[in-house]
């Protein structure tokens, strides 16, 4: 047999191998099975936010809303690698109180506005939609970059042992010496893609 093909043969039983390792199922569970059908609320808050403006102690309330919530999710043992959005947290708001003028000593004249959240279970069940599908993505990238550095590295070898047949052995360190700075290229170049 002839090396070129013992090699290919060898690194398509560890691509099979790597490849079916990298496809395992995510390391979180959630703490109890979700029920569908309707509904129930998990959790409830009632946050303040202050600002100058309406708008600034909106954003406020939002940020200290979503705070409480991955607090809340860590306490039941979720860590979240998805960050939900604002917007997303308004969307839990389930009553806005109008915003109030207060005299703060610190701050001076600002506005206080109040927002009851309700954390339900078709929530946490979106969120852990979101992070399934984040983990996913993530997944495939990393054996995208693998499958990448793979096929360079067979085309690298492939080419060295062609490349040495015609050359009948003369410019075998040349050779290597190139099939080496052609793999470090590509590792570098999969390495620095985000």
């Amino acid at each position: 047999m002839r090396p070129t093909q013992l090699t290919s043969l060898v690194l398509v039983g560890l691509l099979v191998s790597a490849t079916s390792a990298l496809a395992g199922r995510p390391s979180f569970r959630p703490p109890a099975p979700v029920r569908t059908g309707k509904s129930q609320v998990l959790q409830s808050w009632v946050v303040q936010g202050f600002g100058v403006e309406e708008k600034d102690a909106k954003k406020f309330a939002l940020e200290e809303a979503k705070k409480q919530l991955l607090k809340y999710l860590n306490d039941q043992g979720i860590v979240l690698k998805w960050d939900p959005p604002l917007s997303y947290i308004e969307s839990l708001a389930k009553h806005f109180e109008p915003a109030e003028d207060k005299e703060v000593p610190v701050a001076g004249h600002v506005k206080q506005l109040e927002i009851q959240v309700l954390f339900e279970s078709k929530d946490l069940r979106y969120m852990l939609e979101k992070e399934g599908e984040l983990r996913g993505q993530d997944r495939m990238m990393l054996l995208g970059k693998f499958l990448a550095g793979l096929v360079a590295f067979l085309m690298a070898v492939a080419g060295y042992f062609r490349l040495e047949e015609a050359t009948k052995g003369y410019y075998t360190l040349w050779l290597r010496l190139g099939m080496l700075g052609f793999i470090a290229a590509v590792g570098v170049g999969i390495w620095l893609v985000a």
